[in-house]
């Protein structure tokens, strides 16, 4: 019987919920989902928590991934609303976690708090974010820095303590970047317009030797492992080709 291997984080569906277990916003990736999965993401896990905490004298409380039928959902709480992604494909927990945690991040760069009442103000910011941080359900840039400089609708922003109505937009440079530009060559961990007068790249490669050896003296155990270190000196964002022998290359 073949083994069942994991894929990478591809979502066919992202919810957000209110405590009744209604739908706020939704954006639906791939065909293989429907709406219906968001009631039986109410049925089964905002009620049946319910039902369970007032008719059980324990904490009542559930695991973050539940499988449902074919469909496997994964869930966080912020505030008063459920962040609740959909696969039937069996992806990565932990990075499908630390992209909901990213995706929380993000939203509250652009209006502060992450609550039912910010998702209904800035629903439009929202499904732009949607459109960009996905892509056939697989996660692209989370980056806010990146984000904010090509996604220009104003938000609702919602200070620490609960009030609301301090409209602020992020992108209040006098010039506009180009989106096209952005979107296919804007990184997080690389600042734009570097210079250098000379273009030069250096490599080393650290390698270390473990070896177990027994009293007698025979080798019970080895392994070398290495790692290549990089320091870049290259100006903008070029297309580099690194060649370690004739046969091999990056």
């Amino acid at each position: 019987m073949a083994a069942t291997s994991t894929s990478p984080v591809c979502f066919s569906a992202l919810y957000f919920m209110n405590m009744r277990g209604d739908v706020l916003l939704e954006r639906t990736y791939r065909d293989d989902v429907t709406r219906t999965m968001a009631t039986a993401f109410k049925t089964e896990i905002i009620n049946g928590r319910e039902h369970h905490s007032r008719n059980s004298t324990s904490t009542g409380l559930q695991t973050p991934v539940v499988n449902l039928g074919a469909c496997t959902f994964m869930y966080k709480r912020v505030q008063n609303v459920y962040i609740v992604a959909v696969t039937r494909a069996n992806a990565n927990a932990v990075m499908a976690f630390s992209f909901i945690d990213a995706l929380v991040e993000l939203l509250k760069q652009y209006f502060g708090k992450v609550t039912e009442h910010s998702l209904k103000q800035n629903f439009v910011v929202v499904y732009e974010l949607l459109d960009e941080i996905l892509d056939f359900g697989f996660p692209q840039i989370t980056s806010a820095a990146v984000l904010q400089s090509f996604i220009t609708q104003k938000a609702v922003r919602q200070s620490l303590g609960g009030k609301n109505g301090e409209t602020s937009s992020y992108h209040a440079a006098a010039k506009a970047k180009e989106v096209s530009m952005q979107v296919t060559g804007a990184v997080q961990w690389r600042s734009p317009g570097l210079v250098y007068k000379k273009n030069e790249v250096y490599l080393d490669i650290v390698e270390s030797i473990s070896v177990l050896i027994s009293p007698s003296g025979s080798v019970l155990r080895s392994s070398a492992t290495g790692v290549i270190q990089m320091k870049c000196f290259l100006s903008g964002m070029p297309e580099l080709t690194i060649g370690l022998n004739d046969r091999l290359g990056m």
